[in-house]
């Protein structure tokens, strides 16, 4: 009897928790519901003041090298995301004061990140790049080596802040709540941790990366990493002593960011060797034209 009771009201705890969660989860969807109104109503007034600082970065650009007359064209909307900026006369460009002048007009809250491509109007190809990130490193090459007069267009397209979650986003969190929920009634929660176990992928040549602190671990030393850099080493240590091409590794961390110079990858990779030469037995390699290898002797 006294085991009976004891369950009765173990059951009974279960019934008013799902009740409360119910409640709370509930409160929370209506409010992200209403995040997500309030944040599309400023998309339109966003897109705008994007264009605005675009035609702003034009007309500085054109005032520097001492044309003050000629008109700066209407941006171009390539796609939600990308922004066309095109000149009626051949210009000749500084990426130094290109780089300053993305960083002064586009502020945070028109992008927390922006991929610049300045493009050959006759050929398309991309004649420099570069990247502000707010969240992490900038990728700004070549400073004080102007490009040649010539006629450019500079597309800049543009990563915005993290928009509020979809309904059906909000829906599957809330599905995903309640079976966490049950779970943890039915004891799972005695299992956690006081402090959660950081994830570690495979071990290389002594190497560990930790993703929950974005860094490589080597013996007693810890080697922080960026998110790129991360990235990288990641699809390296996978597939260590395999040749990687140059075309894959750029298609796998920078695919979403737009058109990335060469140069880009060649910095990134430098960057993980400096960091890997604590260990000298392991190496990435390059095979010149071909691509890059992680080697462990």
């Amino acid at each position: 009897m006294i085991v009976k009771k004891a369950l009765n009201q173990l059951k009974s705890l279960k019934k008013r928790s799902v009740v409360v969660s119910l409640t709370l989860f509930t409160v929370l969807v209506l409010t992200g519901l209403e995040l997500i109104q309030d944040r599309s109503s400023d998309t339109p007034l966003l897109n705008q003041r994007a264009e605005l600082a675009v035609r702003s970065i034009g007309d500085q650009l054109l005032r520097q090298v001492g044309d003050t007359k000629t008109p700066v064209l209407p941006v171009d909307r390539l796609e939600n995301s990308t922004l066309r900026l095109s000149f009626k006369n051949p210009v000749a460009i500084q990426p130094d004061s290109l780089a300053q002048l993305v960083l002064d007009k586009i502020t945070e809250e028109l992008a927390t990140q922006v991929m610049v491509n300045v493009r050959e109007e006759a050929s398309q190809k991309v004649a420099y790049a570069l990247e502000i990130n707010r969240e992490g490193e900038n990728v700004i090459p070549c400073l004080g080596r102007d490009l040649y007069t010539s006629n450019y267009s500079i597309d800049f397209v543009f990563q915005r802040p993290a928009q509020a979650a979809s309904n059906y986003q909000l829906s599957m969190m809330s599905v995903t709540g309640f079976a966490l929920l049950f779970l943890a009634l039915q004891g799972f929660a005695d299992r956690k941790k006081d402090e959660a176990d950081p994830v570690v992928k495979s071990v290389v040549g002594g190497f560990t990366i930790d993703e929950d602190r974005s860094s490589l671990r080597f013996e007693n030393k810890e080697i922080q990493l960026t998110k790129k850099e991360l990235s990288l080493i990641s699809i390296l240590f996978a597939n260590a002593g395999k040749l990687l091409s140059r075309e894959y590794l750029t298609e796998q961390i920078w695919s979403k960011e737009g058109v990335i110079t060469g140069r880009s990858l060649d910095m990134f990779i430098s960057r993980l060797r400096k960091k890997l030469s604590v260990n000298p037995k392991v190496k990435i390699t390059n095979q010149h034209g071909k691509g890059y290898m992680l080697v462990v002797e």
